[in-house]
């Protein structure tokens, strides 16, 4: 198991630039949670009836409305250095460039490609879809999709951390992906930022379950789930296409009640 990391209280500060969110300045939380209550009850009651669908939709959409959004955990190193998440904005835009232009060799062999346009999944995107990834990210998040976060250590860009494949329901499960600069491995970076996006998405979101998908040869991501002690579930054959061929990921996961408070997976 992994050994718990020092922490600080996580703080939601707004990053300059960001427009008031209307997660964040919604109703209380008291009468969502009695909204949500009061529409399942309604699903529940009228199952036969023709408007059930209409009304599980719009139990599924105020759901997700629940996650508020920006928001901007922070927290510490096993250095004691900050490493916080925060939206992605425009500004970002020339040292995202410069990061991923750095790092192409060093995110080749982990990021996923398409076979039909081989060589390009590493490779910067263009001004106008970074502008677009950034537009997304807010209704995205609002709905309960996704959320994008940039990784920021020591007051710069260092990475993303992402949450997708966020799955409501009887599901409440999501799949975690990041990358983080090349020239901090070893640091603690990546490690204290899927901690944080974890203790957010099983703790304020309300998700049951996260997944991260590793590549059998990514020994640093390996070794990062293994020091939060996420339990590993089994291999994924053939499960992603990257750097030209379809690659094998070891699955690791991780529920709310097994997260602790340090940080690490629950002793059994």
């Amino acid at each position: 198991m992994g050994r718990g990391l020092p922490r600080r209280p996580v703080r939601h500060r707004r990053p300059p630039g960001l427009p008031q969110g209307r997660g964040a300045s919604g109703p209380p939380a008291r009468r969502v949670r009695r909204g949500v209550r009061r529409l399942a009850a309604r699903v529940r009651a009228g199952s036969g009836r023709p408007d059930h669908r209409r009304l599980s939709a719009r139990l599924r959409t105020t759901v997700a409305r629940t996650v508020a959004w920006p928001v901007c955990p922070e927290g510490l190193t096993p250095a004691g250095e900050v490493v916080r998440l925060r939206p992605l904005v425009r500004g970002d835009w020339p040292a995202y460039l410069r990061l991923r232009r750095a790092n192409l060799g060093h995110l080749t062999p982990g990021t996923a490609d398409d076979p039909d346009a081989p060589g390009l999944g590493a490779v910067p995107p263009v001004r106008a879809a970074f502008h677009r990834m950034v537009r997304r990210a807010r209704p995205e998040a609002l709905s309960g999709a996704a959320l994008h976060w940039g990784v920021e250590y020591r007051g710069e860009l260092a990475g993303e951390m992402v949450l997708d494949d966020i799955r409501w329901g009887g599901h409440r499960s999501a799949s975690a992906g990041y990358w983080v600069d090349s020239a901090v491995t070893g640091r603690g970076v990546g490690r204290t930022a899927l901690r944080l996006a974890l203790d957010h998405a099983l703790g304020p979101v309300g998700l049951h379950r996260v997944e991260v998908a590793v590549a059998v040869d990514n020994a640093t991501s390996l070794a990062m789930v293994g020091a939060l002690g996420l339990r590993e579930e089994g291999l994924r054959r053939a499960a992603v296409f990257i750097d030209g061929a379809w690659r094998d990921h070891r699955v690791f996961a991780v529920t709310a009640p097994e997260w602790g408070p340090s940080g690490v997976v629950r002793e059994p």
